[in-house]
């Protein structure tokens, strides 16, 4: 029977059950060294027109690889280090990126030691693009970002280990700076740079210049324009200390040295001042933030605050806004020493973790605590171990240990964000306690491309054909975002499909945030508006009202009311808005609490409350904050109010009413 499904229209032409996520059989490419068994494959990549890997045929050693996904054209690209002898060792690592569709990478040729190579697909057009410590020494090229028209990178020359980077030209690659002008030792006079990221559309990085210790650093790709950002803990030797630097919400975050030796959580605007401790995890000793992932405007991190062990928290960047998401293993036993990775899919943050009494699975977070579950248990006898989280053809991929006894290792697996859609793959290495190895999934066309191994054969290139890509964007706008010829106006999480040349169709997850119109609140005598805005202006009947310049207004008179705030979308990027009118008539009408009879049912709640008055009193405005005074729901002329989104606790509930303003306190179970 010929099944046909249109794929841009999901309409079903037959009888056919039609996914979008329908896979066709996975295979292995090619068997590169069919007369042994052993790790073939250590790395795995791909521009438009190839896959790029190195393999050792046992001949050549380990050398550059690539392929189109077919057996017949996969094959040796070039014998850097001619005869036996390998490009790269395990002492020395690899470096891989692919920069204007061309690939940038280290390799040792044998006579000019580990050096900057290039390759456009062929095999004379894979050569040294500058041997930067020239003759036999290395210059060791590490710590790849592609930043506007360059690639940054670290090497070592006679200045030592410093910023570097390359336009794909020998002319083009230059020393960026010397950052460390220091004489001695090589690991004397070397800055170290690393921990590339782009914040407000500069580069940052982390460097010691040998006087301040480990500092934020900054570049526009000029020596002049590669600058000192912070100088915290002055006099430290060691600076402070910076790991992991990263990007998230409206800061940068690093784990930093506080002073005292401790290892804590900081973030930066890209100023000095702005550099500053977010918050002191861990009271006597240090929490060691670390593995930072931007999701949701916040920065999401393992943590020990020393009484929870190694946890999920998250931060806004502000003390009281750096919270443990959950303690997944209760106690003071880590639920996240294994953390491998996250993956972002569908509007969740998945990661691995050990639940109390339970062994390392997969689990998600929608960044509350009720949100945070396991999704499967996928190994009952041991730790599952997922890892390699990677999200293509609609599907979210990873690695993990299965089996009743844990006898079949790292396999691959795909999930729907369900227990009963996570899923093996296929068994790839079928023997007893068999290991398949999968690892390095890259995407290439519309397939899945992973190196596994099978019982027979070694580390091997292996292929799932006609998957479809998918990409996830999050942003925060003014008004509204065209994307695609569409155009979208209100907050939420959005897919758009689009076809590509193949017929496949490709899906895009966009997660928005729209600033609407700021609402004005009464509070007892007050007038309250958005308390996360940058700049408030109040006005009467539209006239600007003189030092009514904070996000609330105490008015003196009857009329209309209006603020028009800014708020600060990222670094260099505002939105001003203003409100409707709110229009005041009852200056002076006092919180009648111990008279207005109003009752709120039912409470505790989990979902709904609902508000009963008597007849005479009409609900003009409900407002429900955190014991903090924080607003956190806002609703007009309404006697319901649905509060499933919150977090377990105590809130207060603020009636406005044509007779007087009542405070209720409410609990959230």
């Amino acid at each position: 029977m010929l099944y046909v499904c249109d794929m841009k229209t999901k309409k079903y032409l037959l009888i056919l059950i039609c996914s979008i996520n329908a896979l066709s059989a996975q295979r292995m490419i090619k068997n590169v060294d069919p007369k042994n068994s052993y790790e073939h494959i250590k790395f795995v990549t791909a521009n438009s027109d190839y896959i790029f890997f190195t393999a050792n045929d046992s001949t050549h050693g380990e050398e550059l690889w690539r392929s189109a996904a077919y057996e017949g054209n996969t094959v040796l690209l070039k014998d850097i280090n001619p005869g036996i002898n390998s490009a790269w060792n395990d002492f020395g690592g690899r470096e891989f990126i692919v920069f204007n569709n061309k690939l940038i990478f280290n390799a040792n040729d044998g006579t000019s030691g580990d050096e900057l190579w290039i390759s456009d697909g062929s095999s004379n057009g894979t050569l040294v693009l500058k041997d930067i410590n020239a003759g036999a020494s290395s210059s060791t090229p590490r710590n790849f970002f592609i930043f506007g028209n360059a690639v940054y990178f670290s090497a070592l020359s006679a200045v030592g280990i410093e910023l570097w980077k390359t336009d794909g030209t020998e002319s083009g690659t230059v020393l960026v700076k010397n950052i460390n002008q220091k004489t001695g030792s090589i690991s004397t006079i070397s800055s170290n740079p690393r921990f590339f990221t782009k914040y407000n559309n500069q580069l940052f990085f982390k460097a010691e210049d040998g006087i301040t210790g480990s500092q934020i650093w900054k570049t526009d790709g000029t020596d002049a324009g590669t600058i000192r950002v912070s100088n915290g803990n002055q006099g430290n030797a060691n600076g402070l200390s910076i790991q992991d630097l990263t990007a998230g919400g409206s800061y940068m975050y690093f784990t930093g040295n506080d002073g005292n030796g401790d290892l804590e959580l900081y973030k930066s605007d890209g100023t000095e001042a702005g550099t500053i401790l977010v918050k002191n995890i861990h009271a006597t000793g240090s929490s060691r933030p670390s593995i930072f992932y931007n999701f949701k405007g916040k920065i999401f991190f393992k943590a020990n605050d020393g009484v929870n062990g190694e946890e999920l928290w998250m931060s806004d960047g502000t003390d009281a806004g750096t919270v443990m998401v959950k303690d997944i293993n209760a106690g003071s036993g880590h639920s996240l020493s294994l953390h491998y990775s996250y993956g972002y899919y569908k509007g969740e943050l998945y990661f691995t973790a050990r639940g109390t009494s339970e062994n390392a699975e997969i689990w998600k977070t929608d960044g509350t605590s009720t949100g945070t579950i396991k999704v499967s248990a996928l190994n009952a006898q041991g730790n599952s171990n997922p890892s390699g989280y990677f999200v293509h053809a609609n599907t979210l991929y990873f690695i993990a240990i299965y089996g009743a006894d844990g006898s079949n290792a790292y396999e691959l697996f795909k999930t729907d964000g369900t227990s009963n859609g996570t899923q093996l793959v296929y068994n790839i290495n079928k023997q007893a306690n068999g290991n398949a190895g999968v690892q390095f999934l890259t995407a290439f066309e519309d397939k899945l491309i992973f190196a596994a191994r099978e019982q027979q054969y070694g580390h091997e290139l292996w292929v799932i054909d006609q998957v479809l890509t998918e990409s996830e964007i999050q942003e925060s706008v003014c008004d509204s975002l065209r994307l695609n010829n569409k155009t979208y106006k209100v907050s939420g999480t959005y897919l758009q499909y689009s076809t590509n040349y193949k017929g496949y169709d490709s899906l895009i997850t966009l997660t928005l945030f729209v600033y609407g119109n700021p609402p004005i609140t009464r509070v007892n005598d007050t007038l309250l508006t958005w308390s996360n805005a940058s700049t408030y202006q109040w006005q009467l009947n539209g006239q600007d009202i003189a030092g009514a310049n904070m996000f609330k207004y105490k008015p003196t008179e009857n009329g209309n009311y209006t603020v028009r705030v800014t708020f600060l979308i990222k670094k260099g990027v505002t939105c001003n808005k203003t409100s409707d009118a709110f229009n005041l008539q009852n200056v002076g009408l006092i919180d009648l609490s111990n008279e207005l009879n109003i009752q709120v049912y039912p409470n505790p709640a989990n979902n709904e409350i609902h508000i009963v008055a008597n007849e005479d009193v009409n609900i003009k405005q409900l407002i429900l904050m955190d014991m903090n005074g924080k607003m956190l729901q806002h609703q007009m002329d309404s006697n319901t109010m649905n509060i499933e989104n919150i977090a377990s606790g105590l809130y207060q509930l603020i009636l406005t009413t044509n007779k007087g303003i009542k405070t209720i306190k409410i609990i959230k179970l």
